[in-house]
């Protein structure tokens, strides 16, 4: 909201950011489709909300294992992944431009203990992407919400665990 308030200032209100967060307007999972159709001109989200509707989007956010921060900023900034990431963005009628990112999705912090990949069965976890995939594999239930609600969703009992990095579910870690 800062960002928004600044940028007004400096073009003299010529250039307005209006900020929604979580799912003020629409579910995340619809954000591409609002880019593709000019709905709105841009959006600051996690590419692995589309997985559904391509898995190579999951490739430009954190895969469990994959890159790490590091490794994903030196692969865009030295190793052509920008360019291979803004050549695939074009054939959903988007340009990204990377904006931070929140380090690798390893793994998750759970609300009890698991022992045996029987203890996953029914296991309601916040993953999203090639993560969810592998857990209904082993017979979890993935449950996509926004990050902002992960805390209150695990102290409200809708979710058994997270795999998000710690800290970043409202500022909180349970």
């Amino acid at each position: 909201m800062m960002l928004a308030k600044r940028v007004a200032e400096l073009t003299d209100n010529k250039f307005e950011i209006r900020v929604l967060v979580g799912e003020q307007s629409v579910p995340v999972a619809n954000f591409m489709e609002l880019i593709q159709k000019n709905t709105v001109d841009c959006i600051h989200t996690a590419c692995f909300y589309f997985h559904n509707t391509n898995k190579a989007f999951s490739i430009d956010t954190g895969i469990p294992f994959g890159l790490g921060s590091r490794q994903l900023n030196a692969w865009y900034s030295e190793g052509q992944g920008l360019a291979l990431s803004r050549e695939f963005f074009a054939k959903f009628n988007a340009v990204n431009f990377p904006g931070g990112n929140t380090g690798t999705q390893m793994g998750g912090w759970s609300r009890k203990e698991i022992k045996s990949l029987e203890d996953i069965k029914g296991f309601r976890m916040r993953i999203v992407g090639f993560g969810a995939e592998i857990l209904t594999a082993l017979g979890a239930s993935p449950v996509m919400i926004p990050a902002g609600n992960i805390y209150s969703a695990l102290n409200q009992g809708d979710l058994d665990a997270r795999s998000f990095p710690p800290g970043w579910a409202g500022g909180k870690t349970p």
